[in-house]
């Protein structure tokens, strides 16, 4: 077995083992790991947000949805996205509802506030229309952003931020912005479904590795997981 088919036996083997570990969790009746998960984020994260928006940007047609339990739910993957992948190893029964399709009784475990096309800049898919910010308590809170201020923005037609910024100038434009919008403490070869997004698995991988952390940049990856206290 050549060595790409070896890792790809390595990560399949534990991803099985989160699973299995999960599924004990819940079958002995255990509590969710920590006691509410707040999630900000822009279209990998979204779990239904923009259904219920005065947005063209929508996730609410196939093939989006065709492995998910429910289907077409405006996840912009092929099945879960991160925040599922998140609830589910840290024990929680369900997924986190969406801040538009719910109630206060709905989000005693938390609220998915993320939001297909949302961005770091005000500017960011303007032209698509939608923006973010964040505040804190005791919770856990998964925070991915970024990827539309490249996508609809400093790559796309429209926009004048490429002839502004340099590429390095441009990241540290956005975090900078971030870090003001955030305003909380912090502990510092798979697919994309339709060149944008991130299939199931993929979105498994990045939230095994964020929630593992077994090396110091997994924390940077694509999530961003803050306990506060």
């Amino acid at each position: 077995m050549g060595s790409g088919g070896l890792r790809a036996w390595r990560i399949l083997v534990a991803i099985l083992v989160a699973a299995v570990s999960n599924w004990q969790h819940r079958a002995c009746g255990l509590p969710p790991q920590v006691p509410c998960l707040f999630i900000f984020g822009d279209s990998l994260s979204d779990n239904g947000n923009n259904m219920v928006l005065s947005t063209n940007v929508k996730a609410s047609y196939l093939p989006y949805g065709v492995d998910f339990p429910y289907g077409t739910s405006g996840r912009c993957s092929n099945g879960l996205n991160l925040p599922d992948v998140i609830a589910e190893l840290l024990g929680f029964e369900n997924y986190i509802p969406p801040f538009g399709a719910g109630g206060c009784k709905d989000f005693m475990n938390g609220v998915n506030y993320a939001s297909s096309a949302g961005g770091i800049l005000e500017m960011t898919a303007s032209l698509l229309m939608l923006p973010a910010s964040t505040w804190a308590n005791a919770y856990i809170y998964a925070v991915e952003m970024g990827y539309n201020d490249y996508l609809n923005n400093y790559n796309s037609e429209g926009y004048n931020s490429s002839k502004i910024y340099t590429p390095e100038q441009f990241v540290q434009l956005l975090v900078q912005t971030y870090e003001t919008q955030l305003e909380v403490s912090r502990d510092i070869e798979h697919v994309y479904w339709d060149g944008a997004h991130y299939t199931e698995a993929r979105a498994r991988i990045f939230a095994e590795r964020a929630y593992k952390r077994q090396l110091a940049v997994d924390g940077w990856m694509h999530i961003h997981m803050t306990s506060l206290n």
